[in-house]
Parts: C-alpha cells; structure tokens; sequence
C-alpha cells in the first residue's frame, strides 16, 4: 500500500502479508516501521524523493527492489540492497562490488 500526501510525503507498506525475520536477525532490515511494516525506500534527508517526483517512477520500482533485496536477505540475514548499513560489525564490501 502507498500513501501519499500530496507534494510533501509518501510511504510504502506491505499489506496483506508478515514479513518474516531472517533466523540469525532480530529485526527485519531497512524498515522505517516493524509493527507497520513500512518500508524504507529513501532518506529523506538525502532528499533522494521530492513531492514533485512521480511515484510510478520511484516508489514503485524501488518497493519492487526492496522485496527482491528481503529475499534475498531471509536466507542468509545479509542485505545486498545497499542503503545504510545495518549491520556496522559486517563488511559487505565484497557482496556490494558484484552487484
């Protein structure tokens, strides 16, 4: 579910559906909510989204890749996605270079 507050916000949750925890992890990675399950998608104080960027170009793919990164990170706890690092006792400077 996105939803959008016209030129100032938007937010990106999984509905429908728990997202589960990686068995070596105590929290689900890049989420701005758990309980919520809203989705970290973007820093806003990067300011990497505007209000005047369209959704179907940015939240959308990237909610898209998000789920594909959750996958990839259940088995083995490891966030391939990028983004600010999690975990700061691990060095995935090797997985990031193969991307």
């Amino acid at each position: 579910m996105v939803i959008y507050e016209q030129n100032r916000w938007v937010k990106a949750f999984v509905v429908n559906k728990e997202l589960r925890i990686a068995a070596n992890r105590s929290k689900l990675p890049h989420i701005y909510n758990s309980k919520e399950q809203q989705l970290c998608l973007y820093s806003p104080s990067k300011k990497e989204w505007d209000g005047f960027s369209y959704i179907v170009d940015t939240i959308i793919p990237w909610a898209s890749e998000w789920l594909y990164y959750y996958e990839l990170w259940l088995p083995e706890g490891k966030w391939y996605g990028g983004g600010h690092n999690e975990y700061p006792n691990e060095d995935n400077t090797e997985i990031l270079k193969n991307e």
